[in-house]
Formats: structure tokens, sequence, C-alpha cells
């Protein structure tokens, strides 16, 4: 990978941090006020969620992973997704 294309990765995955801690300080906001249910996102992601050459491996994962989820009981529980929060995989 190229100096520029390690730069726009990096600052690419800064943004999606900053969504993520914005989304979890949202969530912890509504908490009791309204019902939402996040399902988890992929954790760990081996895969740029920008290599879209990988999209169909990417969405197959999701699909498992949110079935799983609801298989869990998911929809049963109003959680912040613990890989939503800063963590080291």
């Amino acid at each position: 990978m190229l100096d520029w294309q390690r730069a726009i990765a990096s600052a690419l995955h800064a943004l999606n941090m900053l969504i993520a801690h914005q989304l979890v300080q949202d969530l912890e906001l509504l908490a009791g006020r309204f019902e939402v249910l996040t399902v988890p996102p992929l954790c760990p992601l081996a895969a740029s969620a920008y290599d879209f050459s990988r999209a169909r491996e990417l969405i197959e994962r999701a699909e498992q992973s949110t079935r799983r989820w609801i298989e869990g009981g998911g929809l049963n529980r109003q959680s912040i997704p613990q890989a939503l929060r800063p963590h080291v995989d």
C-alpha cells in the first residue's frame, strides 16, 4: 500500500471511530426514553469496510452474525454493543 493510500485508510478509520463514538453517545442519551435495538457490527473486521471487492463476504458475515444475534434474543435486549465502544481486538 502506498503512503497516500495508508493516509486515506487511516483518515477513514478515524472517521469511522468518531461516528461509532457519536452513536454510542446518542444511544446512551436515548436509553430509557425510546426503544432502540442495535445490531452489533462485525468485529473483528479482517477486511476494510471500504474494500468493496470483498462486499459479498462482508454481507454474508453480517447476515450470519445478525441471525445469531436475533436467535440469541437480541430483539429482546436494549443494549449498546461492546464492539461500538473503543476496544482492542
